[in-house]
């Protein structure tokens, strides 16, 4: 439970973060929402000093510490129901991700962003109509990036291509892809410079850190489709 500015009340989950992962859930959160994905609303959380165990963004002047804090939606996570229910249970619900109809974005949204941790704890899902993206610390390239790792080229650990990639069909994986690839032309017309401030991340970072990280969302926007179709197991397609 946490209080929100008019003294309302929700039922949150709170993260006590670095700074690095602090920003990576808010600007990912900011941009994933922008594009209409399922990401549950973030909040930059204050806990004033002796109230929580806090301990990873204290303010300056001593009287609490910063935390992010996502909204609780209610639905269990994929590996939860996994352990629990075993292999049939798994199989029914990768069924459901397989055909999920944002799937193909989801990989093109994790290539722009550098997310190197989306396993299968870092989804909600339950049922085709209920499935939540979660848990974004370690988005763009890391939890300890620095500006230097922000390269708008490369290919980062794309997670999904470890648990999910080979249970798609070669006709899923080429849908999913040109899927990607149409998301991918959305991505470029997201205002990154709007998402960073809804993601408070100029307040948080260093002018020349929150620069360098527009710079790597916009520059990588291009290189999208390519990351997105690698993951995916299938060839680019070339005009």
């Amino acid at each position: 439970m946490f209080l929100l500015p008019d003294q309302s009340r929700r039922h949150g989950v709170l993260k006590d973060l670095n700074i690095q992962q602090l920003v990576n859930e808010l600007l990912a959160a900011a941009l994933g929402r922008e594009l209409g994905l399922p990401v549950p609303t973030p909040y930059l959380g204050f806990a004033p000093l002796g109230t929580l165990s806090a301990k990873m963004c204290p303010l300056a002047n001593g009287t609490g510490h910063l935390l992010f804090v996502s909204e609780d939606v209610g639905t269990p996570n994929l590996a939860q129901q996994v352990n629990a229910g075993g292999g049939l249970v798994e199989a029914i619900l990768v069924n459901v991700l397989k055909d999920w109809i944002s799937l193909g974005n989801l990989y093109a949204f994790d290539a722009w962003i550098a997310n190197t941790d989306r396993h299968q704890g870092n989804l909600l899902i339950d049922g085709p109509a209920n499935i939540w993206l979660i848990d974004h610390g370690h988005a763009f390239t890391g939890p300890l990036w620095q500006p230097q790792d922000l390269d708008p080229i490369r290919a980062y650990r794309h997670r999904l291509s470890e648990w999910l990639t080979g249970k798609l069909s070669p006709t899923q994986k080429s849908e999913k892809g040109r899927d990607a690839a149409l998301f991918a032309t959305k991505i470029a017309a997201v205002p990154v410079d709007q998402a960073v401030v809804d993601g408070a991340v100029d307040k948080l970072l260093s002018p020349s850190a929150a620069q360098a990280l527009k710079d790597f969302l916009m520059k990588r926007v291009q290189h999208v489709p390519k990351h997105a179709r690698d993951a995916l197991g299938v060839p680019v397609l070339i005009p």
